[in-house]
């Protein structure tokens, strides 16, 4: 349908970051988070398959429909509301005519006991007038309107017989094109939450690890002032090995570090359809989080207008308009289309459960990251003083530089928790307002 357009748009997307990536010598074209989310949604794998599924079920229709002789999408039922519709306009106007015609002949009488030439008659007249002018006029409108629904009936009983015969073949089809409908409304919302997840879990490892070289320095300069102390006779071979152990153990941690920002960046190249060895480099986000946060009201939304209830519940509704089609003296088929609306009955509810437990686990979850942030806060405060307090110690040649340095990677690693807490509840924020429209999005990567 508009993929063409889109492969289109993609080699325009992917030119001009490789020419902005040229405009300085050696420089990795920076992506931001908004160009990210357009990236993924217009040529991204995801979307890709999400489209491809779509065109794939308007075919498969379409060749069903072809084969039993259906041709277009205007189905019996909607053939039979147009009727209905038709045939209710016929009905009015035809009432309609019978009461002025009744009105006329009161009015007629009206005017025999009149003055003749009087005002009332006069204006009596203009009313029988007007009513003989409304008469024709929806005269007319019957005369057009009764060949018309004559030709869909005509058109109806053999189309639904058709179908009929069709729908073991029709029915798979048409939930499948509507499944993908839905997809091509939801999976934009789903790959922009897994760009932004990816996205700022790339911008918080880069952090980590820069934080952790510094770790990594002070754990080397640590083992070394142990060593000297070793050899002063002021430590003991245990502390040196101690000392050797958090040295690796904080080398492992890198080493971690390292892998997962590979792998988050491997990632994110496949949401954005970017080649596996694209360099790049990602742009600060500045999330704002509320002074106040959240409150989440107790009471369970109603979710039966999310685009998922509202599918299950017309697959409902076609199994008992199936149910009320089928004869009960074909005991087998009656019998068949009854288990075929208890199971639409129980997948209804059981989509209900589904979106309550996902707005349930989301809620949870923004309570959780919330509480979490309360403590980066309070955390970031404590080692502030702490550091404060280092600092004049160092002054007055209380503690060495080593110390301080310490009390210095602790603020900082406090630094980094209120960050990645910031981005956890951001994150937590948009899941809840995706799980309100009854959209559990499949995170890209975990943070």
């Amino acid at each position: 349908m508009f993929i063409k357009e889109k492969i289109f748009f993609s080699l325009v997307i992917a030119i001009s970051i490789l020419l902005s990536g040229l405009t300085t010598a050696q420089a990795a074209p920076v992506i931001t988070l908004e160009r990210a989310k357009t990236m993924a949604r217009e040529q991204g794998n995801q979307m890709k398959a999400v489209e491809i599924a779509f065109s794939q079920a308007e075919t498969s229709l379409a060749l069903v429909r072809s084969q039993y002789g259906l041709g277009s999408y205007y189905t019996a039922e909607d053939l039979k509301k147009d009727m209905d519709l038709v045939e209710a306009i016929i009905d009015e106007r035809v009432n309609a005519i019978k009461l002025l015609e009744e009105s006329i002949a009161e009015w007629k009488e009206e005017i025999a006991g009149m003055e003749a030439g009087g005002r009332a008659a006069i204006e009596l007249q203009k009313s029988i007038d007007q009513a003989y002018r409304d008469i024709a006029e929806y005269s007319r409108q019957v005369d057009e309107l009764r060949p018309a629904y004559a030709s869909m009936v005509l058109r109806y009983h053999p189309q639904k017989s058709q179908e009929e015969q069709a729908k073991p073949q029709l029915r798979p089809a048409e939930a499948s094109l509507k499944a993908a409908e839905d997809a091509l409304v939801t999976q934009p919302k789903v790959i922009d939450y897994n760009v932004e997840e990816t996205y700022l879990s790339l911008l918080a490892v880069a952090k980590q690890r820069a934080h952790q070289e510094l770790v990594e320095r002070y754990m080397e300069k640590a083992l070394q002032r142990e060593k000297l102390m070793l050899e002063l006779g002021r430590s003991t071979p245990l502390s040196l090995a101690q000392a050797e152990e958090r040295l690796r153990q904080v080398q492992e941690t890198s080493l971690a570090l390292k892998n997962r920002e590979e792998n988050l960046q491997r990632t994110f190249r496949r949401l954005l359809g970017l080649p596996v060895n694209f360099e790049f480099d990602l742009a600060e986000v500045n999330l704002i989080v509320p002074d106040k946060t959240l409150i989440v009201e107790e009471k369970i939304p109603d979710f039966t207008y999310t685009l998922t209830y509202q599918r299950e519940l017309d697959t409902l509704e076609q199994k008992r308009k199936d149910l009320e089609d089928t004869s009960t003296s074909d005991h087998n088929n009656y019998r068949s289309a009854e288990l075929a609306v208890e199971e639409a009955e129980l997948n209804l509810q059981n989509t209900l459960t589904s979106l309550t437990n996902n707005y349930l686990a989301k809620t949870e979850t923004l309570d959780l990251v919330t509480e979490t942030l309360r403590n980066a806060e309070l955390g970031l405060q404590i080692a502030r003083k702490e550091l404060e307090k280092a600092s004049l110690q160092f002054m007055l040649g209380i503690i060495a530089a080593l110390d301080l340095e310490q009390k210095e990677l602790v603020f900082e690693e406090a630094e980094l928790k209120l960050f990645t807490a910031r981005q956890d509840y951001h994150l937590a924020l948009q899941a809840y307002y995706l799980a309100l429209e009854g959209i559990s999005p499949d995170t890209a990567s975990t943070r």
